[in-house]
Formats: structure tokens, sequence, C-alpha cells
């Protein structure tokens, strides 16, 4: 019995071990099966068609293989995806081979454990075509609705995967429609993930690629020796990264984060080390870019959605730092050549400090302090009217080229209006050593600041030295943002100018050396208070001139002034300017020329109606100017030179446009203690002129001339196209000589004292047609005389010999002057001599012709004393006097005297006609003999 059941018991044993074989060879035989019967073909056959269904396109498998122990596992070879023709790449995929293995026990408890996933050399071909159509959008339309019915049936499936690498993978894109193309090269990935129902956990323990070009038309970018690790998890209300480090050569990103439910939260470092940077970016391009950029930034529990319409809860902490960055390259103005600073960030608060620039010439160094920066700029992008917190600027410069900067810098012909919302600035700017075109600012100051919609400019101040510009006010615009209409954009300003006019000088000859001729000294000053509306300058400047209230004043004071217009410098100019709206006053005006000087004041009321009148904006000027002049000497050469040449030139086309002094109203007064030019000299000159309607008046005209005194009044009609003119002159004592020797040639042959009464008429200003048609109509005396004329003189001597000297005295002359049409007539001139009366009349001409006829009677003396044969056929009418009639012809340059005998000859004639009867009676020959005696002693009279 006991053999029995021995015997049983071994065979029990031997039994479960035959059964283990025989499994074992089951399983065996079956995976060989198994193995065999899905061999590389049959494979394919299943395959290929499934894919090329889902992706419509070829697929190219060259072989594929199944394992079951102690894996799952395929295996496939040469797997290629091909593109549609119209794609100039043939293949969307190509990869070496893909090894894929899944654990077969996670299987049973439905989870899928990929225990090894591996790509070998893949390559993807992404690609848009001119088309715009794209070779990697896929139909996945009917594997969707299969994964919808899985999860409609409520299969749950986790999945585990620690092992997934690719290795020297390849991407390329190519844009054909915007010359875009990108190379991804060198791959290399090790990753794992952790798929639950409720979690996802992805590790990158590395991913990296040897380089990447990045080709946009003319630019080429490439980066190079790229790598990151990280961990991301993902639950069913949030998501987390940790860890995750990118390095770029010897830049790196840190970054560490999640967000759920209650916000998001993150922290963001970086290293960037800016050259190798440029190297792997640009490449191609000609810039110096060097330096390091960190930066670290926090948020805590951050609502997105609240921020995406709202920034004013956005809370960040950290620091962005530039540490000696240098730029420099085409784009740039101005290289770079060291940037130091950094960026605070606390809460809602911002703060540049301590941020330095320097250039090649010029070093720029600036603070920022910003209250409240989330509400500023949830403001700004809702386009509000006011803005919250607050911000305070510095800044400084030195040597810094404001023209360079404005060159380099694009700006739209016609940008859109920028509305100014109403928000706290408070701004301190010093510049120093400042440059723009060949302008040296030394220093510029400004601090200013906005409160409850005012900018006020407490005071900024330009100095070059020795020159200075201040400047204070407030631009208000408060109302103007709630309406914006310009009605209600006030601006108040206060300028204080001291301009140094040397210095001025220096800087016109900088600018342009045209202006080296020029020579400027002195000083301008000024002080001016101006009120305006926006709105009024803006829309029509002109139009709204009265609307501008100004006032202020403006001093000159200049000496030693050289133009190139001037024959010599001008000595001095000096003057006073007030201002207001209603009246411009122009006092203690004093210049000084080589000779002459003018001193005196002016007032304009109602200046802007003249301004506006000038401009042609109105029709009528409403506005009178008042003068007083006073002058030492004034030299009318030394004034003409101020001219230019062409008003200098007569143009007899050109006509005088006369509508600005019709409508000018003008009075005052002026006096000139010498006035002078090539062939007048005045003296004590003195007159009121006023001007009104187009009708100008000067009254108690007063001056002295040749020695004498003069007295007048005139007025001209300027509202007529041709404007005309009338008045009278009285001029008493004065020296004959004088005046012939300022108007005529005729100097050193009449000496005396006269008096003229004169009234005078015409009409134009224009000289040519002046002296055509200017009437002169009076009388001339003189009441004592002398006549110095060699020739005429040394001629009656000749003919006569009746003048003891060389010279003729006469007394009580006087006559009629009349000049019409060009000529001077001399009409019923008398006067009285020791040796008897001379009448005279006739005319002379501008252009200095003479015609005059002069009739000298001797007195009773000198008739008797006169040795002349038949004196009596030269004796005057009634009277037993010798008459000498004379004729004054030719020119003024070239006068010819001339005796005119014909009133004796006519008498000769006549006694002969009266011989001639007497002799009838007598015989022939009597007659004959006595006609010819007659004849012969007339011939030896002449």
């Amino acid at each position: 019995m006991r053999a029995k059941l021995k015997n049983t018991n071994f065979n029990f044993k031997k039994l479960i071990i035959i059964l283990l074989i025989i499994s074992l060879l089951l399983i065996s035989g079956g995976i060989f099966y198994l193995t065999n019967y899905f061999d590389a073909n049959r494979l394919k056959r299943l395959v290929i068609p499934r894919l090329e269904e889902n992706l419509k396109r070829e697929v190219e498998i060259a072989d594929i293989g199944l394992s079951f122990w102690p894996q799952i596992g395929i295996n496939i070879t040469q797997f290629k995806v091909h593109n549609s023709r119209d794609f100039e790449n043939d293949y969307l995929l190509k990869l070496e081979e893909l090894n894929l293995g899944v654990a077969l026990r996670p299987l049973l408890s439905r989870e899928l454990e990929v225990e090894q996933l591996s790509f070998l050399n893949p390559t993807i071909y992404l690609e848009k075509n001119q088309a715009k159509e794209i070779n990697y959008q896929l139909d996945l339309a009917e594997q969707q609705e299969e994964d919808i019915e899985v999860e409609e049936e409520g299969i749950k499936l986790s999945l585990s995967m620690d092992n997934f690498q690719i290795e020297g993978g390849k991407i390329e894109y190519i844009d054909k429609i915007n010359s875009l193309t990108a190379t991804v090269e060198g791959v290399e990935s090790q990753l794992g993930l952790n798929l639950s129902e409720n979690r996802t956990n992805l590790r990158v323990d590395n991913l990296a690629f040897n380089s990447l070009d990045l080709g946009l038309e003319q630019d080429n970018f490439q980066l190079t020796d790229f790598s990151t690790n990280f961990i991301l998890k993902l639950e069913e209300n949030k998501i987390e990264v940790d860890d995750l480090v990118a390095n770029l050569g010897n830049s790196q990103l840190s970054l560490a984060g999640s967000h759920s439910e209650a916000g998001l939260n993150f922290q963001l470092g970086s290293e960037l080390a800016l050259a190798e940077l440029k190297t792997m970016l640009l490449p191609d391009k000609e810039l110096d870019l060097r330096g390091n950029l960190s930066l670290n930034l926090a948020a805590q529990e951050l609502d997105l959605a609240t921020i995406e319409d709202d920034l004013s809860e956005l809370s960040l902490n950290g620091k962005l730092g530039l540490e000696e960055v240098v730029i420099d390259g085409n784009a740039f103005p101005s290289p770079i050549e060291r940037i130091n600073g950094q960026l605070l960030l606390k809460e809602n608060n911002i703060s540049l400090e301590e941020l330095q620039a320097h250039f090649e010439e010029a070093d720029i160094s600036s603070s920022l302090q910003i209250e409240d920066w989330p509400g500023m700029v949830t403001a700004l992008l809702n386009e509000a009217d006011s803005l919250p917190g607050s911000a305070n600027i510095d800044l400084k410069t030195k040597g810094l080229d404001i023209e360079a900067i404005m060159n380099e810098l694009e700006f739209e012909e016609e940008a859109e209006a920028i509305e100014l919302p109403n928000f706290n600035l408070k701004a301190g700017i010093e510049l120093e050593d400042t440059h723009y075109q060949n302008l040296h600012l030394n220093n510029v100051t400004a601090n200013l600041y906005t409160e409850q919609g005012e900018l006020i400019i407490d005071k900024a101040v330009i100095n070059q030295k020795p020159s200075a510009l201040a400047l204070t006010g407030q631009l208000s615009y408060g109302d103007y943002l709630a309406t914006q209409d310009l009605e209600y954009l006030l601006i108040d300003l206060a300028v204080e100018v001291d301009l140094n006019l040397d210095q001025l000088n220096e800087e016109l000859i900088a600018f342009n050396s045209d202006f080296a001729d020029y020579k400027l000294t002195g000083s301008i000053l000024t002080d001016w208070e101006l009120t305006f509306k926006a709105a009024d300058l803006i829309d029509s400047p002109l139009d709204n001139l009265a609307q501008l209230d100004l006032s202020g004043n403006l001093v000159v004071d200049s000496r030693d002034i050289n133009l190139p217009q001037l024959n010599d410098e001008v000595e001095k100019i000096a003057a006073k300017l007030a201002l207001d709206n209603q009246e411009l006053e122009l006092t203690d005006l004093d210049i000084r020329l080589t000779e002459s000087n003018l001193e005196g004041q002016m007032q304009l009321s109602k200046w802007d109606k003249l301004v506006l009148f000038l401009l042609d904006k109105e029709e009528v000027n409403n506005s009178t100017l008042t003068v007083d002049l006073n002058s030492e000497l004034l030299a009318m050469e030394e004034l003409l030179v101020y001219l230019p040449e062409e008003a200098k030139e007569e143009d007899p086309e050109q006509e005088l446009d006369l509508d600005f002094i019709s409508e000018l109203s003008l009075n005052g007064q002026a006096y000139i203690q010498e006035f002078k030019s090539e062939k007048l000299f005045l003296e004590e000159l003195g007159a009121d002129f006023q001007l009104t309607n187009g009708l100008a008046e000067i009254q108690n005209l007063d001056f002295k001339l040749a020695e004498g005194r003069a007295q007048g009044e005139a007025s001209l009609d300027l509202t007529k196209e041709e404007p005309t003119h009338q008045g009278y002159l009285i001029l008493n004592q004065a020296e004959v000589n004088k005046i012939l020797s300022s108007w005529t040639n005729f100097e050193d042959h009449i000496y005396g004292k006269t008096d003229l009464d004169l009234s005078f008429s015409g009409q134009s200003l224009e000289f040519e047609k002046l002296s055509k048609n200017l009437n002169l109509d009076g009388e001339v005396k003189i009441n004592e005389g002398n006549l110095t004329h060699p020739e005429i003189v040394s001629n009656l001597n000749n003919w006569f010999n009746i003048f003891e000297q060389d010279s003729l005295e006469f007394k009580d002359l006087k006559g009629q002057v009349t000049l019409e049409e060009g000529k001077l007539y001399l009409n019923n001139f008398n006067t009285q001599t020791a040796r008897g009366d001379i009448d005279f009349e006739g005319y002379s001409t501008l252009e200095g012709e003479l015609n005059y006829e002069l009739s000298y009677l001797l007195s009773p003396e000198a008739s008797e004393r006169l040795r002349l044969p038949q004196k009596e056929f030269f004796y005057g009418p009634d009277n037993e006097q010798i008459q000498l009639d004379f004729k004054l012809e030719g020119s003024v340059l070239k006068p010819e005297f001339s005796w005119d005998r014909s009133r004796a000859e006519e008498k000769i004639k006549e006694e002969a006609e009266k011989q001639k009867e007497k002799a009838k009676e007598k015989t022939e020959e009597r007659v004959k003999d006595e006609i010819e005696e007659l004849e012969d002693r007339v011939r030896d009279l002449f």
C-alpha cells in the first residue's frame, strides 16, 4: 500500500513537469506559428492599405517584422510617406527604422506600457506651395469618429512610456509664398510619458538639435547646440512645469510654474549671451552685439481670464538687467558702446534704475518710476480719457546729435492724430552739449508735470552761452479730452530770450558760408507772454490772429553791423518794442550809420489788422501808425544803399502799387537837424504829417535852405490811379548861388538873397512822369545881387566897355516863375544896376536847354558915356537911353550869349528909307552918292 502511494506521488510531480513542458512547447509553438504566419509580406498587406486609406497618400515599407516575446514588438525599416505631385519634394516623411515594444502583462489590466519606442534618422518635409496648399494637412475625420466611439463605450486606458528615443532627426520646411525656409538637423530626444485617467506626466530628459537654419528672403538665421529638459505634469484641472532648463550655447532659460483654478504661478529666469545669439540668429548682419542680458520674473495666482480684459490686478515681481551691452550696426544712427541698467518690477510698480548708455560721442542716463502700470496699460488699451497711477522720469544726456537720430527715423507724412489722455507725469530733463545740424546747445534743462488735466512747464531753459531761452507755462487739456474739441485746448506760455548777436553771426556762417560777409554784434532781449486756443492756430491761424492774447517786450542793442549791401558798417541799432493785443509801441529807437542817425518812437494800434491786410486776409486796414522821428543828420545817398539792387534800377513798365499806402492811417512828426543829398542840403527840417483814407498831408513844413528859411504845406491824393499832389512853399532870404549850385551847373555866377513864393501841383510819383507834368507858379525876388559870369561880363566889356569890374551888381530883381510841360519859364523879370535896368524872360528845360531874351536899358549917364557910333539907333522907345538886347541860348553846360542887333538894324533900315524919300527931289547922282555914303557909315558902325 505504501509502495503504491509512493509511486503515485512520484508520478504526480512528473505529470506537473510534463504539463509545464507541454505548455511551454505550446506557447513557443504558438509564438513561432504567429511569427511565421505574420511574415513581412502579410504584415505589409495588412498595414500599408490601412495607412494609405487614412493618410490619403502612397506609403512605402521596405521591411516589417513582428515579435511576441519577451514583449510584443514591431520593427519597420525604410518607412516612407509620399507627397502629391503638387509639391516640390517627393516625400512627406522618411524613416530608416522604427522600433516599438509593449509589455504583455500590463495589457491584461488595460494598461499600455511602452517599454521601447525609437525613431532612427527620421526626416519630415513640410511645404506650402504657390497655390497655398500644404502637404501636412491630413484627413483624420474617420479616426476621430472611432476615438469618440471608444470614449462612449467607456474604455479607459493607461499609458506608460519610459524610453522614447529619437536619433538623427531632421525637419525641413518650405513656404514658397513668403520665401521662407527652415531646416532642423541632428534632432536627438530622450523622454518619458505616463498617461492615466486623471493625470499625465511628460518627462523630457533631453531634447537637442545640432542646428536650425531659417531663411526669410534676404535674411538667414542659424541656431546651434540647443538642448532642453523639463517635466510636464497634467492633471484634471492643473498643468505644471518643473525644472525646465533650455540651453543655447552659453545662454540659458529656466522656467517653473503651474496653472490651476487658483491661477497662474511661474518663475522665469534667463541668462543670455548676446554675442553668441547674434552669431546664431543674425550671422549675415553687419552688427556688433555683445554683453549679457538677465531676467528674473515671478508671479503668484494670476487670473488669466481677468487679465485678458483687465490688467489692473496683474502683479509681477522681478528684474531685467543689462550688463556691458554693445550694439553697433548700420541700422543704428550711432553705435552703442555700452549699456548698463536694470528694470525692477514690484507688484504693480516699475522702476528703471541707473540706466546708462554710452555712444561714440554721447552719454545717456535715465531713471523711471511708474506706479500702477497694469492699470495704466489697461486704460490705454481701453482708450480711457484718464490713466491711473503716475510716472516719474529723469533723463540726462551729453553730446547728443539730434539730427543724426531724426535722419534714421522714418516719419509718416500724414500721421494719425494722437489723443492725449489725462495722466500724472513728472519729468526732469537735462541735455548737455547737444547738437542739431550746425546748432550747438551747451545745456537744456526742463522740469514739467501733469496735474488735473494740465501740462505744467515749471521751467525749461535752453543755454547756448552766452545766449539763453527760458520757457514757462501750462497747457490745459482736461476739457479737450472730454470733448475732443480743440476749442478747449488752451495754451499759456511765458518766453524769455537773451540772444547774443555775435554768437548768432557765427552760427549763421556755420549754417551757410554766404553769411561770411555779415557782421552782427550786440544782443536782443525778449520777454513775451501769450495765451491762445489750439483751434485758433491750427485751423486758420491768420484768421484768428485777434484771438491771440499776446504781450511783452523786445530790446535790441546792436553795434558795428556790417552787411554786404552797405558801403560801411552800421554803428548802432537799438530799440525797445512793447506789444499787447491792442497796440505795438516802438520806443528808444536809435539807428546810427557812418554819417546818418535816426531816433524816435512809433505806436501802431490794431497791429493785427495791419498784418491781416498785408496778407490779403482783410480788405480794410483799421490800424493807425503814429510816428515821432528825430535825426541829427540824414544822408540820402547813405540811406539808399539799404534798397535792394532791383529797387534801385528803374523799371518804366512797373506800376506803383499804392493799395497798402491808401489803406494806411498814419500821423506823426519829424525833425531832422541836417538833411543832405547830392544836390540838396537842408537844415532844421521839421514837419507834421498824416495819412488818412489815401490822402497824405504835410503841414507845418519848416526848414533852412541856402541860409534862408522855408515854410510850406503839401498834400498827396493816393486814391487815384495816378496820385496827384499840390502845395506851396515860401522861401525867404536864401542864397541864390547855393540854390543854383545844388540844382544846376550854373554855380558861382549869381549871388544874392532871394525870396520865393511858389505853388506847385502834379501827377504821379514816378520821377519820369513827375518831371513832365509838375507845375510851378510863383514869384521870385532878390533885393541885392551880383552876376559874376565871366563869359557874359567879358563879352559886354569887349562890346561896350561899360563895367569897371568883372561883375555886375543888381538890386530889386523880381519876376514870375512858371514850370509847365517840363519847361521853366521866367516871365517879366527885371532888375536895377548901376548902369541901368535889365528886363529878361524866356525858358529853360529840365534837359538843360536855354532860350532867354535880355534887354539892358542904360541910364542916361551910362548912355552918355558909352562910345557907340550912331547911338541914336540904340535908344529905347520914348527916351534917349541906349537899350542893348541880348540872347542866351545853347545849354547850361555850353551857354551861347549873343548881342541881338535886330532892333538897331530895323531902325537903320527905316532911316535909310526916309533918306531915300528926301533925295527924290535931288539929282539921281547926288542921291546915289549920299546913299553910298550912308551905307558906308553903317558898315563902319558894325
